[in-house]
């Protein structure tokens, strides 16, 4: 238990990966092996419960479905007198936090999770014993955190058989942009068009909110606002000039209350698509299929992709792979030789996350930023 406590103050937070779920399953397991006072054992149930609620919930993170929330919320009610985890918070703001408005535990009376009596303990040692089958650690598989410096991907080879971009994907939901501010010009700006969703008359309109990029990660949303836009009008494509920003990198964070958006920045700026373990990027197809990209690294031997509709891949040799059956799907894809580098995803929408590469999306392959700095864990 000593080793599960150290990993978990060494933990820095975000979706906790399989790897480390299958590992912390094991740990517990070997304790509850080892001994035979039931006070100590009801101690092991208080975290055999908290850590299946981690298994619900990077389910839920990465494959984001109706049935998947009915588990973790199911979960909460069943062990509220527990409290081996936050059981109010989840049941009341996770749903909108998850994507699922108007579904937390006051906002309508009956919730289809809301049966079943408190968990017992026959019930959880089955449930334990199914994590431990379940979760399996993935060998080859690495974690990126966020960088902190980057560089310009200014002479990428591109495969000749990748496919012509898309070079104003559309998105939905919250959406970060990492970006690059050379220097102050007025060549500095972005397009953005939003309204493709039908919606009435009176829906909010699309926020910008621009962060010091190294801030917003220290501080995160009480990092100061450096520039803020809003986009309202149906269908119109609105230029936002950048021009006051001065030289460096910058987070860019879009809030769309679902209106459906595209953005396009000018060519005097870097920038690439943030991926967010904790949240996947919600893409549509409104402008077309997307098409992004991003890097795999030398000593990556699998990555997992997580997505609920369709995309291809192609990798750096010409290797072509289609997941085009419109499911929620995690599928490991195995690197193979002369495979790091530049991969390309194209006719792509829906949710997209991708585990084992550095969490960043380039749209224009020369305009991409890449992490200099390689935090690993």
């Amino acid at each position: 238990m000593k080793r599960l406590f150290e990993s978990w103050e060494s933990a820095p937070g975000g979706l906790i990966s399989d790897n480390a779920l299958a590992e912390w399953l094991g740990w517990v397991n070997e304790a509850d092996q080892m001994v035979s006072d039931n006070r100590i054992k009801e101690r092991l149930n208080y975290i055999k419960i908290y850590l299946h609620y981690l298994v619900l919930y990077r389910k839920l993170k990465t494959n984001p479905t109706t049935e998947n929330l009915n588990q973790v919320m199911g979960f909460a009610y069943r062990t509220f007198d527990v409290s081996a985890f936050a059981t109010v918070p989840v049941m009341t703001s996770l749903p909108f936090q998850s994507g699922f408005k108007g579904y937390g535990l006051y906002d309508r009376k009956d919730h289809p999770w809301q049966n079943g009596n408190q968990l017992n303990s026959q019930e959880l040692n089955s449930i334990f014993t199914n994590d431990l089958k379940s979760v399996k650690k993935i060998e080859g598989l690495r974690t990126f955190e966020y960088g902190k410096k980057f560089h310009k991907n200014e002479k990428v080879k591109i495969d000749s058989k990748m496919k012509p971009g898309n070079t104003a994907p559309s998105f939905t939901g919250e959406t970060s942009f990492l970006v690059r501010i050379d220097q102050r010009s007025p060549d500095n700006f972005f397009e953005i068009k939003s309204g493709y969703a039908a919606r009435p008359a009176d829906a909010k309109p699309v926020t910008v909110k621009i962060y010091k990029y190294l801030q917003y990660q220290a501080l995160k949303d009480e990092a100061d606002i450096i520039f803020s836009a809003e986009q309202s009008e149906k269908l119109v494509n609105k230029k936002i000039g950048l021009e006051t920003l001065e030289p460096g990198d910058y987070l860019v964070k879009v809030e769309d209350q679902f209106k459906m958006f595209s953005l396009k920045f000018s060519p005097s700026i870097s920038f690439s698509v943030m991926m967010s373990a904790e949240k996947s990027l919600l893409t549509s197809s409104v402008t077309g299929l997307n098409t992004f990209y991003f890097s795999v690294l030398p000593g990556v031997k699998r990555f997992i992709i997580h997505k609920n509709k369709v995309l291809k891949l192609i990798s750096p040799a010409g290797r072509l792979l289609e997941y085009t059956d419109n499911k929620q799907q995690s599928i490991v894809v195995e690197v193979k030789e002369n495979e790091t580098g530049l991969w390309q995803i194209f006719a792509q929408a829906g949710s997209l996350y991708i585990e084992g590469v550095p969490p960043y999306l380039g749209v224009i392959p020369e305009k991409m930023l890449l992490p200099s700095d390689l935090n690993t864990r």
